[in-house]
């Protein structure tokens, strides 16, 4: 089982979705993104956790703002698990590589370092093989994401975008096949 510990699952991308876990359950769900919307997360001076109130809270770094994820964690996050998603074209690979090794960079200076990663395809595995019914995952990566929000709405009863829900279901992955009882484990 895992332990009441802290920790996080993270869709990374410019906009990233994040899971804030408490043990087994979801404490809350956010996107961390450059402020204003569109902005390059490279050129960012700016950034927003957009947490479901309608109005972002603005930052004035890209730190600030994961120091404010923390902060919504009920004790010191010390793990992290993330989707290591595929990504077809070279220009766009290379800012979601920069991305995420931004956003581990900071995290691990922070003090949470990374648990484990799994590519899409696996944790949809996972759910599919453990989430109590038929799930057929459909073709269409845009029909995905309505899917997985559809299925975090089902089981948590949270509306979530599309980022937030592979967020969340990154950390169902991790509970289901044991990453983070092993992080829990290391982490004492």
């Amino acid at each position: 089982m895992v332990t009441a510990g802290c920790w996080l699952s993270l869709d990374v991308a410019t906009v990233t979705g994040v899971a804030i876990w408490a043990g087994r359950g979801i404490v809350t769900t956010m996107i961390v993104r450059p402020h204003p919307k569109g902005t390059s997360a490279m050129k960012a001076s700016r950034w927003a956790l957009d947490i479901g109130t309608g109005k972002p809270e603005v930052y004035p770094s890209e730190v600030a703002a994961w120091r404010a994820v923390l902060a919504w964690c009920p004790t010191t996050p010390s793990r992290l698990v993330l989707e290591e998603g595929f990504v077809g074209k070279p220009g766009a690979a290379k800012v979601v590589a920069e991305r995420r090794g931004r956003v581990l960079g900071i995290l691990a200076v922070l003090g949470v370092d990374e648990a484990g990663r799994v590519i899409p395809s696996e944790w949809r595995r996972v759910v599919r093989e453990t989430w109590g019914r038929v799930i057929a995952w459909p073709s269409a990566g845009e029909d995905c994401k309505r899917m997985a929000v559809d299925l975090v709405r089902e089981r948590w009863g949270h509306d979530v975008t599309a980022d937030e829900a592979d967020a969340v279901l990154v950390g169902w992955w991790a509970r289901c096949t044991g990453v983070m009882v092993a992080a829990q484990e290391v982490s004492g």
